[in-house]
Order: structure tokens, then C-alpha cells, then sequence
């Protein structure tokens, strides 16, 4: 009996066994086919979308370097254009004003102005020379003629001494001889009317001498005197001269000078022409400069802006692409997926099984209720085999027998048994109502599954179309985003390319601003050196005025000088001669006084 339903059971367990091993395996077979294809698709897809990434990255390192090569182009010119091009120059610089014709007649002026002076200064220095020679010469004359007319003094004062000692030495010696008196008397007498007849003599040969000497001093005061007024007027007469060359060679120098200065602020206007033109040279450059930098700058603006354009409508078909595919791939699904298929194939198959399983249910149910009790009253029946009462007849001591003992209890059996059967079959009304019942459950289920895989195929169904609007809103919206981005950056990029032209607009305001500025200093100066020049010529006018009004002045003071020199020359020689004078009647005093102190010491 349970041999049966467990056979019953394994055959039923291997038929759905082969069942659901057959189906698994065609489902992992299908399941395993279908996604091998999707994965396919998606690694195709998957070295599509890198390579149009990579196309990307490219495009963006392409717009990189593009950017690159600009910012290295916009640095060198910023720093050029910082720098301020400090070397630039339209022109060579105007060399200074070399020698001119004025230059050169001033020069030969010059040089002859020169030569004239430096001969009348040596021909006054000769003068001076051969005038101080005269002089030297006459000094020497003058102090040997002195010491010629003193010798000759000396020599005519010792002879006269010698005659005067000659004259009274006999006297003398006589004197030595003569014992009288009266006669030494007389004799003394006569020698001192001889020594003082010889002082006498000596005193006039002094006082000639004197007068000579006299004589000589003056003649030689004379000729120092004369050289001298010769010498003063020598110098006045070439200082004059050389006062008139000097004030010719500075008003030569002073024009020269004017000239030059004039030339060299002649030379400032063309040079400050030059710098004017070389600054607005600069300018030109630096503002072609400045137009090349803004035209850098705009298209490297341009280019972010067509990098931005590139990559947001890049991203947009790579979007496209992944979000259609994605789509395509969720289609696929939806249109050849077989789970509705298989499970509606299960259970159905289940529920078939469990109502052909509730039925052997109940068949073997019946079955092992019927056998159970069966084999249960037939083995209590048995276990009165193993009673005493059963196998004994009576008791031995009592007498008392057993058989009517197992009669009751198997009466009692039967009876038992009979209200069994009957109440069994009561239950199996039962059992088979509720089998009955639980048949028609099953089968409700099996309705209601039936119902509830439909209502679930439709929700699926929305679901994969829920899905699918869920992958093209998230297309939508990413398109979205990345156009909002784009269009963020594009309008940055139009701010920044209106500041470009607004520091275009300023840069030109800047560099014509200099340019007026520049034409204006320009003007401002040179006036200034017209005006310099101007003064420089007056000033140069009023020099020379004054140059020769001290010359005129000069002249008058040097004329002046000269007849001073001549009014002194006069008065030296008058003074010359009362002192000299004076001098000689002194040492005639002095010669007589001499005299007189020798007379009373004899």
C-alpha cells in the first residue's frame, strides 16, 4: 500500500524531474543564447562608443592643442607687448651735427686769433726779456762802475795818505833830532798844517768820488726807471693788443658756442622728431600688437567655443547612440522573452500534477485508512494470541476458564470494528466532499494564477514600456543637461567675447590717446628749444655787447694807466734825484765832519 503511492510518488518525482531539468535546461540554453547575443551587441557597441569617445578625447586634445599653440602665440606677443618693444626703432638715430662751414671759418678764426697772440706774448716776453736784460746788464754796469769808482777812491785816499805821510815823515824824523823846544813846536805845527792839508785832501777826493758816485746812482735810477715805464708800457700797450684778440676770440668763441649750442638744440628737434616718430612707430607696432593679441584671444574663444560645440553635440550623439541601443537591447528583450511562456507551461503542468496528485491523494488516502484499521483490528485481534487467557484454558488452582474471556473481547472487536467501517464510511463521504472541495480550490488557483500571470503580463509589459520611456526621458534629459552646459559656456564665451571687443575699443582709445599725447609733448618741446634758442641768441648778442663795452672800457683804463706810468716815471726820477741828491750832500757832511774828527785827534 505505501510501497504503491511511494511508487507512485517517485515516478511522478522523476516525470517532473525530466520535466524541469528538459525545461531548465532549455531555458539556460535560451537564456544563455539570448544574453551571448545581447553581450555581443553590447561589446560591439561598447568598442563603438569607446572609439567614438576616443574620438572625442582626440577632438579635445586636437581643440587642446590648437589652444596651445595660441596661449604660446598670445604669451610671446603679452611679452612683447609688456616689454613695450624698448629696442624698437623706425630710423637710425640723426648723428649730432658734425663740423659745419661756420664750424670751420670759427676754427680758422680761432687759429689765427691764436697765432697773433702767442706772438705778441712772445714778442712781450722778449720785450720783457731784453728789458730785464738792459736792466741786469745796466745793474751790473752800475754796480762795476760803483766798484771801480770806489777802488779808484781808495787808491787816490791811500796815495794822498801816502804823499801826506811822505810829506811830514822827514819832519817827523827831524823832529826825533831837534832838543829845542820853540823847534819841536814850529816842526809840530808844520806837520799838522801838512796832516790836516792831507785830510783836506783826502776829504775832496771823497767828496769827488761822492759826486760820481752820485752820478752814477742817478744815471742807473734813470735807466731802471726809464726800463721800467718801458716795461709798464709794453704791457699795456700789447695787453692792449692781446685784450683785443681775447675779446675777438670770445665773442668768436661765444658765437661759436652759440652756434654750437644752437646746432646741438637743432639737433634735440631732430631728435626729439626722430623720438616722436620712433614712439609713434612704437605705438603703431605695439597697438598692431595689441590687435593681434585680441585677435588671439578671439579665437582662442572661438575655438573653446567650437571645442564646446564639438564635444556637447558629440556627447549628444554618443548619448543618442548608448540610450538607443540600451532601448534596442531592452526591445529585444521584451520582444523575445519567453518567461510568461515557460511559467504559464509550469503551471499548468503543476496544477495538472496536483490534481491528478490530490486524486491519488484521495484513492490512496481511502486506501491507507481502510488497510490501516484493518491491519489494526486484525493485529489486536492477534495480540490476543499472546494472552494467557488465550493460551491457557483455566486457571489450575481456581478452575476458573479463559475461553469465554476472548470470546467477549473479540465479540467486542467485531463490534468495534463494524462501527469502524461505518464511521469510516461516513468519513470518506467527508473526505471525498473536501477532496471534491479542495479539487475545485485548485482549480481556482490555477484561475487565479491564470488571471494573476495576465494581469502581471500586462504590468510587465508596462513596465518594459515604462522602462523604455524611462531610457528616452534620461536621453531627453541628458541632452538637456549637456545643451544647458553648452549654452552656459557659449554665453560666457559671448560675455568674454564682448570684453575682448571692450578691451579692443579701449586698447584703441588707449593708443590714440598716446599718440595725441606724444604730437602734443612734441610740440610743447620744441617750442621749448625755439624758445631756448631764442634766448641763447639774445643772451649771445648781450655778451658780445658786453665783451666789447669791456674792451672800450679797458682800452680807456689802459690809456689812463699809461699816462699814470709816465706821470710816475716823472716823479720817481724828481724823487730819484732829491734823494740821491740828499744821499751825496750827506756823505759830503759826513766827509767834513770825518775831517774835523781827525783834524782835533792830531
Amino acid at each position: 500500500m505505501f510501497k504503491d503511492f511511494a511508487s507512485y510518488l517517485a515516478t511522478l518525482k522523476q516525470r517532473l524531474e525530466e520535466y524541469f531539468a528538459r525545461a531548465e535546461q532549455e531555458e539556460n540554453e535560451k537564456i544563455a543564447s539570448f544574453f551571448s547575443s545581447l553581450k555581443k551587441s553590447l561589446l560591439g557597441k561598447q568598442e563603438a562608443v569607446a572609439a567614438w569617445e576616443n574620438e572625442i578625447t582626440i577632438g579635445e586634445k586636437k581643440y587642446d592643442r590648437e589652444k596651445e599653440r595660441l596661449e604660446v602665440l598670445l604669451g610671446d606677443l603679452q611679452k612683447i607687448l609688456t616689454e613695450g618693444l624698448p629696442n624698437h626703432l623706425k630710423s637710425s638715430q640723426p648723428e649730432a651735427g658734425g663740423e659745419t662751414g661756420d664750424a670751420s671759418l670759427y676754427k680758422r678764426k680761432k687759429h689765427n686769433i691764436n697765432y697773433k697772440l702767442n706772438n705778441l706774448k712772445r714778442t712781450l716776453m722778449q720785450k720783457i726779456k731784453e728789458n730785464n736784460d738792459a736792466i741786469n746788464d745796466e745793474n751790473r754796469g752800475y754796480k762795476n762802475r760803483e766798484a771801480e769808482l770806489l777802488r779808484r777812491q781808495n787808491i787816490d785816499i791811500q796815495r794822498s795818505v801816502s804823499n801826506n805821510i811822505k810829506e811830514y815823515g822827514d819832519l817827523e824824523k827831524k823832529l826825533l833830532d831837534i832838543n829845542d823846544g820853540k823847534s819841536i813846536i814850529e816842526t809840530k805845527k808844520k806837520i799838522k798844517k801838512i796832516r790836516i792839508a792831507g785830510l783836506k785832501e783826502q776829504m775832496n777826493i771823497k767828496n769827488k768820488y761822492a759826486q760820481l758816485l752820485y752820478q752814477n746812482s742817478l744815471e742807473y735810477a734813470k735807466f731802471y726807471e726809464k726800463m721800467m715805464l718801458n716795461h709798464e708800457l709794453n704791457n699795456e700797450e700789447f695787453g692792449l693788443k692781446i685784450k683785443a684778440l681775447e675779446a675777438e676770440k670770445q665773442e668768436i668763441e661765444l658765437l661759436e658756442k652759440s652756434d654750437a649750442a644752437v646746432a646741438e638744440l637743432e639737433w634735440k628737434k631732430r631728435l626729439l622728431d626722430w623720438e616722436k616718430e620712433n614712439e609713434l612707430s612704437r605705438l603703431k607696432a605695439l597697438s598692431k600688437i595689441s590687435e593681434q593679441i585680441i585677435d588671439l584671444k578671439k579665437q582662442i574663444a572661438a575655438n573653446d567655443a567650437e571645442k564646446i560645440k564639438y564635444v556637447s553635440e558629440k556627447i549628444n550623439a554618443t548619448e543618442k547612440e548608448i540610450y538607443d541601443f540600451d532601448r534596442g537591447q531592452l526591445r529585444i528583450y521584451l520582444k523575445e522573452e519567453y518567461f510568461s511562456e515557460q511559467l504559464n507551461a509550469v503551471t499548468a503542468l503543476f496544477f495538472e500534477q496536483l490534481l491528478l496528485l490530490l486524486e491519488a491523494a484521495s484513492r490512496q488516502l481511502k486506501n491507507i485508512i481502510e488497510e490501516s484499521y484493518r491491519q489494526r483490528y486484525r493485529l489486536l485481534m492477534k495480540t490476543s494470541e499472546y494472552f494467557l487467557t488465550r493460551n491457557k484454558e483455566k486457571s489450575l488452582h481456581s478452575g476458573r476458564e479463559y475461553r469465554g474471556i476472548i470470546e467477549k473481547g473479540e465479540r467486542l472487536i467485531s463490534e468495534a470494528r463494524v462501527r469502524q467501517e461505518k464511521a469510516r464510511d461516513k468519513f470518506f463521504n467527508v473526505l471525498h466532499q473536501h477532496f471534491a472541495a479542495a479539487a475545485a480550490a485548485i482549480n481556482e488557483i490555477m484561475k487565479a494564477t491564470a488571471e494573476w500571470l495576465a494581469a502581471e503580463e500586462t504590468a510587465f509589459a508596462e513596465l518594459g514600456a515604462n522602462c523604455d520611456g524611462i531610457l528616452a526621458e534620461e536621453y531627453r534629459k541628458s541632452v538637456a543637461a549637456n545643451e544647458e552646459i553648452a549654452r552656459g559656456k557659449l554665453d560666457k564665451f559671448a560675455r568674454v567675447f564682448e570684453s575682448i571687443e571692450a578691451e579692443a575699443e579701449a586698447n584703441n582709445r588707449h593708443y590714440e590717446e598716446a599718440a595725441r599725447k606724444i604730437e602734443a609733448e612734441f610740440l610743447i618741446r620744441c617750442e621749448t628749444i625755439d624758445d631756448q634758442i631764442k634766448k641763447l641768441r639774445a643772451e649771445t648778442k648781450e655778451k658780445i655787447a658786453r665783451i666789447q663795452k669791456e674792451y672800450v672800457l679797458f682800452k680807456k683804463k689802459s690809456r689812463q694807466r699809461q699816462n699814470v706810468h709816465r706821470n710816475n716815471y716823472n716823479q720817481n726820477i724828481l724823487q730819484h734825484e732829491k734823494t740821491l741828491y740828499k744821499q751825496y750832500r750827506e756823505q759830503l757832511a759826513e766827509n767834513e765832519l770825518e775831517r774835523e774828527r781827525k783834524i782835533k785827534t792830531l
